[in-house]
């Protein structure tokens, strides 16, 4: 039984957390990465596909930007020597904190997982009404990939939230701050 359902927005901390195979918080499962996909995903939902190479492991997130598809957009590097495809493994650069250029674009299930498996989750609060807004804006940006600072799961967070996201921790103190102004 939840006695408090507390929404804290991620923070830039929760990006690694993420990417290193934490389950989102504030989302709910909408398919795990052991289940068959039966055609449930809804705009706004966050993707992410298991990935890694050379015993490092990792997730690549995306967001469902159209149910039609699904269609799904991405952020990634967009440099020789940087990722080139997330999902089939490709090799990371070996200058994780030198910024490249990002290539946002837009893929369906199938060059979105590679063959991969994939989770798909939902934001328990569901997106506001700009998210299409936001899916617009995200595709004609001209972003810098940092792998460590602002990849793919900080793309697809702040493509869903609406906002950059907080370079602070929820703490303690934020969460009185929440409760009592």
């Amino acid at each position: 039984m939840e006695i408090l359902d507390v929404h804290l927005e991620p923070t830039v901390s929760d990006c690694m957390k993420i990417a290193n195979w934490s389950k989102p918080k504030g989302f709910k499962v909408v398919k795990k990465f052991s289940d068959e996909y039966n055609g449930n995903a809804k705009v706004g939902d966050l993707f992410l596909v298991q990935s890694g190479r050379f015993g490092y492991r990792y997730y690549h997130a995306g967001v469902c930007c159209s149910e039609k598809g699904p269609e799904i957009i991405q952020f990634m590097a967009n440099s020789s020597g940087s990722f080139s495809n997330f999902s089939s493994g490709a090799s990371v650069s070996s200058s994780s904190s030198i910024p490249c250029p990002g290539l946002v674009n837009k893929v369906y299930i199938n060059g979105f997982s590679s063959g991969s498996k994939y989770a798909i989750y939902r934001l328990k609060m569901g997106i506001s009404d700009s998210f299409q807004d936001r899916v617009d804006e995200a595709m004609s940006k001209m972003n810098k990939y940092k792998l460590l600072s602002y990849n793919c799961i900080h793309f697809a967070l702040e493509l869903i939230y609406g906002k950059e996201l907080e370079k602070k921790e929820n703490d303690a103190e934020n969460l009185i701050e929440q409760f009592f102004g």
